[in-house]
């Protein structure tokens, strides 16, 4: 969300994967195109729509200052913060 994040969260998850794409992807404190540097639902139509465009595993996102997290699944739903913590707790007691 063109934020202090931008590139971060690829290095991060990039381990393995065969492909990764950004958008958003370089850093611009005016926020073009976004109201608030938020990653809910209404600052995130374009990720959603790209998900659903492609069906890619996941998307994520940051807000400007990446303390906080959006995700889309792989029709373009997006998840809140508190679903996509939930799903992590839930995976996380499944492989214990």
């Amino acid at each position: 969300m063109y934020g202090s994040g931008a590139g971060y969260l690829k290095r991060l998850v990039s381990g393995g994967a065969s492909t990764i794409r950004e958008i958003h992807k370089i850093r611009n404190p005016l926020f073009p195109s976004i109201s608030q540097p938020e990653p809910i639902a209404n600052n995130l139509a374009g990720l959603s729509g790209l998900m659903a465009k492609t069906h890619s595993h996941v998307g994520l996102a940051t807000d400007g200052d990446a303390d906080r997290v959006g995700a889309a699944d792989e029709y373009g739903r997006i998840l809140t913060p508190l679903q996509i913590f939930g799903l992590l707790t839930y995976y996380f007691l499944e492989i214990k």
